[in-house]
């Protein structure tokens, strides 16, 4: 198994950056996934790891009953969602290619190498989750 560590730490909130990052760039590049040093290092403090230029490590910060988000941490979340809908639609494809049925066949080989031809660093990763999901469903509506 292979995982990206710290890349990178926390820092200055670029949630587009996270979520290429953790998401999609790993994701094409086979990787399987992603850890970071903590989620919450320090109760409050941002300046605690200044000389760093880090934000003492902290994606989201506690409370008494739930944790408070980042933008950082919702480019995270948002980089699971896109590496769940890639992989349900290697899955559909690799159904839809199973049925030996010509037009399905193509169909899911057009998906499996428009993810093939995808490239991580520079995509616009929402237009990406969109023709993902339009190609899930059509695949899906294929094969019902």
């Amino acid at each position: 198994r292979i995982t990206s560590y710290a890349n990178p730490h926390t820092g200055p909130e670029n949630p587009d950056f996270v979520r290429r990052t953790h998401g999609m760039d790993l994701y094409l590049a086979d990787h399987d996934g992603a850890n970071n040093y903590m989620v919450s290092g320090s109760d409050w403090n941002d300046f605690l790891g200044s000389h760093y230029n880090f934000r003492a490590f902290n994606w989201v910060y506690p409370a008494t009953d739930r944790h408070v988000d980042t933008i950082q941490f919702e480019g995270f979340r948002e980089a699971i969602d896109d590496v769940r809908y890639a992989t349900l639609l290697k899955q559909v494809a690799h159904r839809a290619i199973a049925t030996g049925a010509t037009e399905h066949v193509y169909a899911g080989r057009l998906a499996l190498q428009y993810l093939a031809l995808l490239d991580g660093e520079t995509c616009d990763l929402n237009a990406v989750r969109a023709e993902m999901i339009h190609t899930i469903l059509n695949l899906l509506d294929r094969l019902n």
